[in-house]
């Protein structure tokens, strides 16, 4: 395959001794990323569940407050 190539068999060896040296670097490196797009996505969600509540909240207080100024007066 190096003849076939113009490739020196001992650079073949070195690129193929780098390359079994880096894969494992690598695929952490893509799990990490798949990782922390999970996170990305579940904070995401979990900030439009804090958001709906919060107007919920509002919501619930200024009907409240309402009520609450009409009983008084």
């Amino acid at each position: 395959m190096c003849n076939e190539h113009g490739i020196n068999q001992f650079q073949y060896y070195q690129w193929k001794d780098q390359f079994l040296a880096n894969a494992s670097k690598v695929l952490r490196l893509r799990k990490l990323a798949r990782s922390r797009h999970g996170w990305n996505v579940r904070t995401k969600s979990l900030k439009g569940l804090v958001g709906e509540l919060t107007l919920e909240l509002k919501k619930a207080r200024d009907g409240h407050e309402k009520a609450w100024h009409l009983y008084s007066c």
